[in-house]
């Protein structure tokens, strides 16, 4: 399977990738993600599907735990089983649907936008990590890119109402 190049990751991306078993035509069955994810009424669409087959199950550590990466990310979506409020809460705050990756930064939501931008959210802040995965995995491995905060404690907004 041909990863398109907004999902395919950079040259120094990919370097770091191989070293955790990674390949191009890595392919993870994601099918009980989908079903469950998409049971609780998440969207799982094309870009969170390829995302999730070819980068599923991989797990990278901060620097500062002896991992490659500048921040800490995990792409397996069911620490977010249940959390169908929460992600349709977010929706709404961005306007566009949003899909669970994972986590990043400890206990973060890691997540791709229906046009294919992947978010970090939480308590309520949410930040652009990337126009694209490989944006993203570029972010996650090595600081690059601009990290623009999209909303700030949008859930402290919520619950003191209009």
């Amino acid at each position: 399977m041909a990863l398109d190049d907004s999902v395919s990751p950079s040259s120094e991306a990919e370097a770091v990738l191989r070293q955790a078993g990674w390949s191009p035509d890595r392919v993870v069955d994601i099918s009980e993600w989908v079903e469950t994810l998409s049971r609780q009424g998440n969207e799982v669409f094309p870009v969170a599907r390829a995302i999730m087959e070819n980068f599923g199950r991989l797990r990278f550590r901060h620097h500062g735990f002896g991992g490659p990466a500048r921040y800490d990310f995990e792409i397996n979506p069911d620490s977010w089983y249940g959390e169908r409020e929460h992600v349709a809460l977010l929706e709404e705050v961005l306007k566009t649907r949003v899909c669970p990756l994972g986590e990043t930064s400890g206990a973060a939501l890691l997540a791709v936008l229906s046009d294919g931008s992947v978010v970090e959210e939480m308590d309520g802040t949410v930040f652009l990590v990337g126009g694209n995965w490989r944006e993203a995995l570029d972010n996650r491995f090595f600081g690059r890119g601009d990290t623009v905060k999209l909303a700030d404690d949008y859930r402290a907004l919520e619950e003191s109402g209009p």
